[in-house]
């Protein structure tokens, strides 16, 4: 019997019809074994609500939930890991767009390789659902991730399936308000755990036009570095430094530069031959 995928999706603000393509885009995979964690990180997004619930009427597969007020984001995976039951666990974002192929893909390569986690190229798409004729290419052997790790993610979060193991052992993601995708494939990597990635591009990523905030960015730049060093040094790092980040998001470059300094010189605690 095939391997039960539990596909985890957050929902927040995003439109109803981007919520519809996302999930039918899983609903409709060839690869049959799986179910939906949708969890609800928004208790006012009454459409959403709604909607999914809904469908989990009609589709056994589909298990909905709703917090109670907003968590962030690695709260509520975390929360949704531990609501799943699969032997295998995927990532799916709520405005994205799976080909109906790709668990199927996934699955088939975590069996033939062995690899504890595998993503796959995207390809970008308005908010219209209109292809842009742009995506990403990134290496595709668990060594080559690896090296690319030293300098940037290259396992795009909406296009992860991965064993239980590899989410339980990490104790899932930490709670910081920027790059907890890459802290994850980055103490993984640490940990020695293996990474494959797809050539063909497996999930529709949609570009939101109007960006991430400012704040935001300068957060996931400054963490990115922290994560990158410690990374070349064979280091996790701590938690505390990359909650910093966030407290001092609105610093200038000069006050990262100083905190990431002195990060550095006070932390290398966690270390791996």
């Amino acid at each position: 019997m095939s391997d039960l995928v539990s596909i985890l999706i957050p929902v927040y603000n995003e439109p109803i019809e981007y919520i519809r393509q996302a999930v039918d885009s899983i609903r409709y995979q060839t690869y049959k074994n799986l179910e939906l964690v949708i969890i609800i990180d928004n208790p006012d997004h009454h459409e959403a609500i709604e909607y999914l619930t809904s469908i989990s009427n009609n589709d056994a597969r589909v298990r909905v939930y709703t917090n109670e007020q907003n968590l962030g984001l690695p709260k509520t995976l975390n929360k949704a890991i531990d609501l799943s039951h699969g032997s295998l666990i995927a990532r799916m974002d709520a405005d994205d767009w799976s080909t109906e192929k790709r668990i199927e893909s996934q699955v088939e390569y975590i069996n033939n390789f062995g690899v504890d986690l595998v993503a796959s190229n995207v390809v970008d798409m308005d908010e219209s659902g209109n292809l842009l004729g742009t995506g990403t290419k990134y290496p595709i052997s668990s060594r080559g991730i690896n090296n690319y790790l030293k300098y940037g993610d290259c396992l795009p979060h909406p296009t992860w399936l991965g064993k239980r193991r590899i989410f339980e052992n990490l104790a899932g993601y930490r709670e910081i308000e920027a790059c907890e995708d890459y802290d994850f494939v980055v103490r993984g990597a640490i940990l020695r755990y293996s990474y494959g990635l797809i050539v063909e591009p497996l999930v529709r990523y949609r570009i939101n036009m109007k960006g991430i905030s400012q704040t935001k960015k300068v957060k996931q730049i400054a963490a990115s570095k922290i994560i990158q060093k410690n990374y070349r040094l064979g280091c996790i790092t701590p938690i505390d430094d990359l909650q910093s980040v966030a407290l001092n998001s609105k610093k200038s470059k000069a006050s990262f530069d100083n905190l990431k300094n002195k990060i550095m010189r006070k932390w290398c605690l966690i270390k791996y031959s």
